[in-house]
């Protein structure tokens, strides 16, 4: 919390994989038994109120499945498609706000139930004169029937925006007629099949939700998988706007009001100071150099936003990561996931290196840009730095990374070395690192970890 007065810690028993889909759940998405969230008060480490969740599904890896935004916390049930918002009162209290999901309004349930008594009532008359062999066929009818009765409140938000969208697009009756049959109905039910991956708080009113496939929910690597973003109103309980992860129109907005995508407490000032490529020039002309490298606009696009929905608390508001300060090594990590085995076919001069981790295919490149040849697929990748503000593991080098002066004199101010001081005794080993810099304290700490199930080795990094 940003109050420091609390924390907020999860705890959850292991996965199992091949959970039947019962009571509504999603087929595909694994169960846990128990997830437990727990509001501790930091003075002490008494513990003032949880939140448990049984036999459920929430991805607690990097937040994925959390965000918290001043005193508002969402938490996304994978398995039963619902995002539950709940508050952290100054009590100490976790007090459920709304569930968003199978309803949006808090009175859908009551609404639906009373119609579906009114109905049982309007028909008890007629019951006397259907014979008592298929009573039985109308025992239930006064109870709602939530797993086949309706899609959910969410989906059908979804569903009435997007053919709204599409029927406001023409005004000739037999134009809007044919792109509705083009545009809505023949992807209809590929629409009804997505689930919730992820969400995000924009303001205390909206959230930014992700959409997609059943394997993609549940996959390591995501990126390959078609996915959709909209912005849902809490409050009207509509989607604002909606857009396909490649569009052009939302990578424009990512581009230019990239800060409104990293919400930021009203109680943290520091965090207002993170360079972007929306308020920093030098991150601009990183992006847009990124940009006129990728020969394959349309991957590139859908590359950079697949980081949204942002996860909470991903970036370190350290001024070292201050880009009108500093500047790293021009050394670029190239990755990219399949979970094809492939034959790669390397132009001359491509150093690359192959590795299996975590059933993914990650390819490497050191050098320079390249684009991979294969008989089977053409693969587009996409460079990121080997250090910046955003929490994510980054390939490892046994190279120091040097801090240098963005203004003259253009000096090395100081390196960080994750790893043994020494080097790694196995050249070949492929390592991973990641850095968790202090947000005002000149103080960090380096995890180096190989992908051979070696020892971690912790670093810890200050200026004197």
């Amino acid at each position: 919390m940003e109050s420091n007065q609390f924390g907020l810690f999860a705890t959850s028993t292991a996965q199992i994989h091949d959970a039947p889909a019962v009571g509504g759940a999603v087929q595909g998405v694994p169960s846990i038994e128990k997830i437990t969230f727990h509001l501790l008060r930091m003075e002490d480490g008494e513990i003032l109120d949880k939140k448990v969740f049984s036999n459920d599904f929430v991805n607690l890896t990097h937040n994925m499945g959390v965000f918290l935004y001043d005193d508002l916390l969402a938490i996304v049930s994978l398995r039963y498609q619902t995002i539950h918002i709940l508050q952290i009162r100054d009590s100490g209290n976790l007090v459920n706000v709304r569930a968003i999901g199978e309803f949006c309004r808090e009175d859908d349930e009551l609404f639906l139930n009373s119609n579906a008594q009114g109905m049982s009532l309007s028909d008890r008359n007629k019951q006397q004169q259907v014979p008592e062999n298929r009573l039985e066929n109308h025992m239930h009818q006064g109870q709602l029937n939530t797993e086949n009765s309706f899609l959910s409140g969410i989906k059908q938000r979804l569903l009435s925006f997007i053919f709204q969208g599409i029927w406001n697009e023409e005004t000739d009756d037999s134009l809007r007629i044919q792109r509705l049959r083009n545009k809505f109905y023949f992807h209809f039910q590929d629409y009804v099949d997505l689930i919730i991956w992820k969400v995000q708080f924009l303001d205390r009113h909206h959230l930014l939700i992700k959409f997609g496939s059943v394997d993609g929910g549940v996959s390591r690597n995501a990126d390959h998988h078609p996915a959709f973003v909209a912005i849902y109103n809490m409050d009207t309980t509509e989607i604002v706007s909606f857009y396909q992860n490649s569009a052009d129109e939302l990578y424009m907005l990512f581009e230019k009001f990239c800060d409104h995508f990293h919400v930021t407490s009203r109680n943290s000032m520091y965090m207002n100071f993170v360079s972007s490529h929306s308020n920093n020039i030098h991150a601009l002309e990183q992006l847009r150099s990124i940009k006129d490298k990728a020969s394959n606009s349309s991957q590139f696009v859908k590359k950079m936003l697949a980081s949204l929905p942002f996860s909470c608390q991903s970036q370190s508001p350290s001024p070292y990561f201050d880009q009108s300060l500093f500047r790293f090594d021009d050394k670029w990590d190239w990755g990219w996931g399949n979970h094809l085995d492939v034959i790669i076919h390397l132009e001359t001069g491509c150093c690359a290196y192959c590795l299996r981790y975590y059933e993914t295919l990650m390819l490497w490149f050191l050098d320079s840009w390249k684009e991979i040849q294969t008989e089977f697929l053409l693969v587009e990748l996409v460079g990121t730095f080997l250090i910046s503000a955003t929490d994510r593991h980054r390939q490892s080098t046994d190279h120091p990374i040097k801090f240098i002066l963005r203004n003259s004199p253009y000096t090395l101010k100081f390196k960080i070395k994750p790893g043994p001081e020494a080097g790694s005794m196995d050249g070949r080993a492929k390592k991973i690192s990641s850095f968790l810099f202090h947000p005002i304290l000149p103080f960090a700490l380096s995890i180096q970890q190989t992908l051979f199930l070696q020892p971690s080795v912790v670093n810890i990094h200050f200026r004197r």
